[in-house]
């Protein structure tokens, strides 16, 4: 952590990450569209990219505790206008992930978790711990920094590194969000060809 980078907004951090891809899948995935602000930002900056941005566009499925209820930060079911590299998924993770990880051919080389929630943040890296290769890159945009932090996105990066044998270095902060790099995954299995 002693050679993360410091930015005092989210854009710079951003920024940073996609200059730090290794560019092998070229695929990304967002957790947690909303406004579609931060995906179009980096979709706009990897022409060459394709993103998966999940959202189900009607708020939080639960209490992001410490914050604010289920519900809020709604679209009211209405998505967000994005760049022609993104491909929107509607629904909640639950519903919409393991059919997408079934039909993916690669596996990302970024997985930026927007989500908000602790509940969201540990399904999504449990079901994804198979495919977060090591050199792939990781942003959590509510890492730290807000009440309850601690019991949110971080405790979930902590349990999955335990559990599945993830290690990860931080490369930089930027007001709540961490950027951190997969070194090492032992749940990783990659993309299985059943043909």
């Amino acid at each position: 952590m002693n050679n993360a980078l410091l930015y005092g907004a989210k854009e710079p951090l951003w920024k940073y990450a996609i200059s730090k891809l290794d560019r092998q899948s070229m695929m990304a995935i967002e957790f947690g569209v909303y406004k579609g602000v931060s995906v179009n930002y980096m979709a706009q900056r990897t022409p060459d990219y394709i993103w998966h941005g999940f959202d189900s566009f009607v708020g939080l499925k639960e209490d992001w505790k410490g914050m604010i209820e289920a519900g809020r930060l709604s679209m009211q079911g209405n998505h967000p206008t994005v760049e022609s590299n993104v491909r929107l998924i509607d629904g909640w993770f639950q519903d919409t992930l393991p059919g997408f990880l079934e039909e993916i051919d690669a596996v990302p080389d970024l997985i930026h978790i927007d989500s908000d929630t602790y509940e969201s943040a540990h399904y999504i890296l449990e079901e994804m711990a198979s495919v977060i290769r090591p050199g792939a890159l990781i942003i959590l945009d509510e890492h730290h920094g807000y009440p309850n932090w601690r019991n949110g996105e971080f405790l979930a990066l902590n349990q999955a590194s335990e559990k599945f044998g993830i290690e990860f270095e931080y490369l930089a902060f930027a007001q709540e969000q961490a950027l951190i790099r997969i070194t090492k995954n032992d749940a990783y299995t990659g993309i299985s060809d059943s043909e």
